[in-house]
């Protein structure tokens, strides 16, 4: 649904998989289908949510919670978070944090391989 441009059924199905699933990747779609309806808040909520549940587990929420913290025009605690982000057990693929954080003054050391 989020690919057909329908994020708020895509929200109504992710909430409903989560429940029988209790997936994280289900917590991560909804947060990523509120970034598609441009409800940053919403979005940074989910994303927060995940990381308080499991910190540094995945510097996939971390890369999200800190484009909102960028885009809601907190260019300081977007780059807080992905510093804190470069120190989980798990990297995204394409780079994970690392590259994310090299284009900003958060960039430490060589990307992660």
């Amino acid at each position: 649904m989020l690919e057909n441009g329908r994020p708020r059924e895509a929200i109504e199905k992710f909430r409903e998989e989560f429940a029988k699933l209790k997936s994280r990747g289900m917590l991560m779609n909804i947060g990523l289908a509120y970034l598609m309806l441009g409800d940053v808040e919403a979005a940074a909520t989910q994303f927060r949510e995940l990381i308080s549940d499991q910190p540094h587990f995945s510097t996939g929420e971390y890369s999200c919670l800190g484009l909102c913290e960028w885009v809601g025009n907190r260019p300081e605690e977007a780059v807080a978070v992905w510093k804190d982000g470069l120190d989980c057990k798990m990297d995204e693929g394409a780079g994970g944090i690392a590259t994310t954080c090299s284009g900003t003054s958060c960039a430490r050391g060589s990307p992660r391989r």
